[in-house]
């Protein structure tokens, strides 16, 4: 993980969420990228009614500057698995 005076950069994939089927039932590999607060505070307002653009752009990313970030990273990390076709060291057969 990488920390930035306010978040922590983190990698990982947990049940629980929106992908649980393809982790869980299918076997296919996901990813989890996010920020989490140095806080350890949750994102309380997920799936809730205070969940929208106006709480987003007042409260919890002012300026959108961790969006843009995350949407650096993930183009960043769709660029270097296209480039890198034939030699990832998956072993699609395993399983």
């Amino acid at each position: 993980m990488r920390t930035s005076s306010a978040y922590t950069f983190g990698f990982g994939s947990r049940s629980g969420s929106d992908y649980t089927a393809f982790i869980d039932h299918l076997g296919i590999a996901s990813l989890d990228i996010r920020f989490v607060p140095d806080t350890g505070a949750r994102y309380g307002v997920y799936h809730s009614v205070y969940d929208s653009f106006d709480w987003m752009d007042k409260q919890g990313d002012p300026g959108f500057k961790y969006h843009q970030t995350m949407a650096k990273v993930w183009g960043l990390l769709t660029l270097r698995l296209a480039d890198a076709s034939g030699r990832l060291p998956f072993n699609h057969t395993s399983q």
